[in-house]
């Protein structure tokens, strides 16, 4: 009994050794799994230059039905809304999770014809849109 046991013990610490080995060998052929895209900041100004306040976003949130039908990437977006008093703001699509910078250059079209600004940089990379919005 004790020999069966053992060999199967030292069975499995084969089996898993080449297992190991084998996650080892397509981590590097295929690289470690890519870290998840941190979505931009975006930060809204009002026509004054001054942070939006809840009404110009409501404004823009009103203005994303009507701005469907011009940008393709707005179709995707579920809301828009004040996160914080610094102007930052809170885009989701339909799915879930935070807009894409494509949806905010959309966004964007949205608030400029409402004399507002939305403005954005992504964390993970160099990414931003060229709005002329002071940082207050």
């Amino acid at each position: 009994m004790k020999r069966i046991m053992i060999a199967a013990a030292l069975s499995l610490v084969a089996a898993l050794q080449i297992m190991g080995q084998q996650a080892a060998r397509d981590n590097i052929i295929k690289g470690p799994a890519p870290a998840a895209a941190i979505a931009p900041v975006a930060k809204c100004a009002g026509p004054d230059g001054k942070p939006c306040t809840a009404a110009h976003v409501k404004d823009i949130a009103n203005g994303i039905s009507s701005g469907r039908r011009q940008w393709k990437p707005l179709e995707a977006v579920k809301a828009v809304s004040l996160a914080s008093p610094d102007r930052t703001l809170k885009c989701e699509q339909n799915n879930g999770t935070a807009c894409t910078a494509e949806q905010l250059d959309a966004l964007n079209n949205v608030a400029g014809q409402l004399k507002c600004a939305i403005n954005y940089n992504s964390s993970k990379s160099n990414t931003s849109n060229r709005s002329n919005i002071k940082n207050n």
